[in-house]
């Protein structure tokens, strides 16, 4: 059954842990202290409209892109981060 696991998801599942967790905690105090901004924007505004996207589309198929600005890119630091607010 592990055999079965793509590869690049393989790299996320074994990347080693960080060695604490104090990081984690105050990326989340940082981003509740964020989250302050576009909320008084979106009590405004419904929507938010960008011209501009991290990198073009990339290959069907592909879980991220290979490089982006040309620079190789890691399984990890493409693996989306979803945040659930209540």
């Amino acid at each position: 059954m592990y055999s079965e696991i793509e590869p690049r998801l393989r790299a996320i599942v074994e990347a080693p842990p960080p060695e604490s967790a104090d990081p984690v905690r105050q990326a989340w105090h940082d981003w509740l202290a964020w989250w302050q901004h576009p909320r008084a924007f979106f009590e405004r505004y419904d929507l938010l409209l960008t011209p501009t996207v991290a990198c073009p589309p990339f290959q069907v198929g592909l879980d991220y892109p290979e490089t982006v600005a040309g620079k190789a890119v890691s399984a990890v630091r493409m693996a989306p981060v979803r945040i659930r607010s209540t």
